[in-house]
């Protein structure tokens, strides 16, 4: 296995608050104007008999029509060891395999004649699928979408060339010096057992086939786990008939999954390397960050921000790049999650320079 040089280092964030009035006169005289009004749209939500969640916005600003599938608790996290990367396969097995009526290609082939899209995304901690189209293909889309969403082919060929693209990027994914690091870091900070610091893995694709996929979907695919979100011209009670047809006959209902994981929050500084010669280092400093709904959230993205949401014009930014041309671009993210996120600063550098460029993001982590 390839070795990169990093240096991940995890330390505890601090902020001193100053007194921005005493130094800013701008900000009196910001604070005395109005805010600009947010007008909240009216959603339209209703629970169906069958279990589905509806929300619906109608929108008149142009002719089309969308439409996303959510799944609860399909993701990533809820995976077992063993099974690393099986929902992102699953997902895209889903939407490329065609359906009971249309092979792959004659799927695509519709789809392409009238310009409309459905796609498929895997997430976390639910994945969906999506399906958009001009208002006057909303009835032959809609065929398309929903005989893949109730009766999925998994077609065999199309599934290969996934799983072979995924081999691949796994064989080349310590190339990069970065990617090593991002993926060594949230190890040693969630431990290797957890699955928020888990990657797929040849030995967890190479065994998954139309069969696996085909119970995944029995097992995890259920009316009272799944949200439907729609926009288009359409009055909410014409959208609730027009899909209506589509449901019937459908009835498959599981237990929600408990959440896979709970993530210890022990403060342990530490510093870890892997070890390449080379004439560069890519360097990760961080810790753990925050759940979802603390009501410091937006307090922390604003610290973010400033900190090092971009690089220009950040506190690191400004001090890494621009006056000291330590590193070519350097951010920092404040991650939430279900469950605690991760803080993180990264970039990277000369060899010669990794200890200084440590240093000066720790100086400026303090201040």
């Amino acid at each position: 296995m390839m070795r990169k040089y990093f240096i991940p280092v995890f330390i505890i964030l601090m902020f001193f608050v100053l007194d921005a009035k005493a130094v800013d006169t701008k900000i009196p005289e910001l604070e005395k104007k109005k805010l600009p009004e947010v007008q909240i749209p009216k959603i339209n939500i209703k629970t169906l008999p069958n279990g589905i969640k509806i929300y619906y916005l109608k929108d008149t600003e142009l002719p089309v029509f969308q439409m996303n599938v959510y799944f609860d608790e399909v993701g990533a996290l809820y995976e077992e060891k063993s099974e690393r990367g099986l929902n992102s396969i699953f997902m895209n097995a889903w939407r490329s395999g065609g359906s009971k009526k249309y092979t792959p290609d004659a799927f695509d082939e519709k789809l392409a004649f009238t310009a409309a899209s459905i796609s498929a995304s895997s997430g976390s901690e639910y994945s969906s699928l999506k399906m958009g189209c001009l208002q006057k293909d909303t009835n032959e889309t809609l065929d398309l979408f929903f005989d893949v969403l109730r009766n999925p082919l998994f077609n065999a060929d199309r599934l290969d060339v996934f799983k072979k693209a995924v081999l691949n990027s796994i064989s080349q994914r310590n190339e990069k010096a970065i990617s090593v690091a991002g993926r060594e870091f949230m190890q040693s900070l969630y431990g290797e057992d957890s699955p928020l610091a888990w990657s797929a893995i040849k030995e967890t694709i190479q065994p998954i086939d139309g069969k696996m996929l085909k119970q995944y979907y029995q097992d995890n695919i259920a009316l009272n786990r799944m949200h439907i979100a729609g926009s288009s011209l359409l009055e909410f009670d014409e959208f609730l008939a027009l899909i209506d047809p589509y449901l019937k006959g459908w009835s498959k209902k599981r237990e929600k999954k408990p959440y896979p994981t709970k993530v210890k929050k022990e403060w342990k500084k530490s510093t870890e390397f892997i070890h390449k010669p080379g004439n560069q280092s890519a360097i990760i400093i961080g810790h753990f960050g925050e759940k979802r709904f603390t009501p410091d959230k937006f307090k922390l993205v604003l610290a973010n921000e400033i900190l090092g949401g971009t690089t220009f014009g950040s506190k690191l930014g400004d001090r890494i790049r621009t006056d000291l041309g330590l590193a070519y671009s350097i951010n920092s993210n404040f991650g939430f999650g279900t469950d605690y996120g991760a803080f993180t600063v990264m970039t990277q550098t000369k060899s010669e320079s990794t200890v200084n460029t440590i240093e000066e993001i720790q100086k400026i982590i303090t201040k």
